[in-house]
């Protein structure tokens, strides 16, 4: 595993690297074990939970460590995730959930303060799959679905409720019936026009003779 890095991430990964489970490492087994961290942080930002890529990412590295168990190997990767992200993963995902829960009133729906930055992302979901080349309606939600998130300060699962409640709030029908109509109006033509120029192409070739003269 390579150290995928953040802006200001440099100091605090060397904080970790002097700490007390940082020390007892190799330097591959610390690159290692700081990866599985960021991976770590980027499940919980995406789908809100850690305990199973814990497990797994535990298991992954003590399988080819002699000395490092899974319960070890877990250890180590809460220590280091703490210092480099200064809290818990427990407490960086209560912190998601906390500012999640107030972005939708006591009916479940989307609140006020929420609602540009969604209709925004809405917009832009049908820009992307309108005017991008071969974009599906899935990956731009997803895009923007981050984005949001990361402007909110919530999941991308968090995001990705947002939308669709206002989505079905203001159109009257579920995102994902736009997102198929998107679909097949912008994206499955930009494919099956591929399918036949590729087939095109192989047609010419087929037919062209090699010439001896």
């Amino acid at each position: 595993m390579e150290i995928d890095t953040m802006p200001g991430d440099a100091e605090r990964i060397a904080e970790a690297r002097n700490s007390f489970s940082g020390n007892l490492l190799t330097g591959r087994q610390f690159n290692d074990f700081i990866a599985a961290t960021g991976m770590i942080k980027g499940r919980i930002e995406e789908a809100g939970s850690f305990i199973d890529p814990l497990g797994d990412l535990s298991n992954a590295i003590a399988r080819n460590e002699r000395y490092i168990t899974p319960d070890k190997a877990d250890t180590i990767i809460r220590d280091l995730f703490k210092i480099r992200y200064g809290m818990t993963m427990n407490k960086m995902l209560e912190g998601l959930i906390e500012t999640e829960n107030k972005l939708f009133d006591s009916e479940g729906k989307p609140s006020l303060e929420a609602l540009p930055d969604i209709h925004y992302a809405v917009e832009k979901v049908g820009d992307l799959v309108q005017n991008g080349t071969k974009v599906t309606f899935y990956r731009a939600l997803s895009e923007q679905a981050a984005n949001l998130a990361n402007d909110l300060g919530i999941t991308h699962f968090g995001a990705k409720s947002l939308i669709a409640e206002s989505f079905q709030s203001t159109e009257g029908r579920s995102l994902s019936e736009w997102g198929k109509e998107l679909d097949e109006t912008y994206y499955r033509p930009q494919i099956d026009a591929e399918k036949r120029q590729r087939t095109s192409t192989k047609s010419v070739r087929r037919t062209r003779r090699p010439s001896y003269s």
